[in-house]
């Protein structure tokens, strides 16, 4: 998954309970991007709006992302075909983190 789409989709989800979340993160990573966090309220699909430099660089200084998010892709796509790719459980990732495993990717 790209960029844009993990942005797409914190736009487009309407998960019960997510979606201040969902926006959240889709206005974090359209500020770390450069892009226009503002989306009219008639917009169906999102597309991104690069901001001029200047204006980019302003928003970028001023985000604060309280508590630190990491987002971790558990699946190695390296490869086109889905049969080469790796995937890395949720409990594996989670003892990783606790550091109660060591592995390489």
């Amino acid at each position: 998954m790209d960029t844009r789409s993990l942005v797409t989709h914190a736009f487009m989800s309407h998960k019960a309970g997510l979606r201040a979340k969902h926006l959240g993160l889709h206005k974090a990573i359209c500020v770390m991007m450069g892009w226009d966090t503002a989306v009219p309220q008639d917009t169906v699909t999102w597309v991104p709006q690069v901001l001029p430099h200047a204006e980019a660089l302003a928003q970028k200084e001023d985000l604060i992302l309280w508590p630190p998010i990491v987002i971790i892709h558990n699946i190695s796509m390296s490869d086109d075909n889905p049969q080469n790719w790796k995937v890395i459980s949720m409990e594996t990732i989670e003892a990783f983190i606790r550091g109660e495993l060591l592995f390489e990717c």
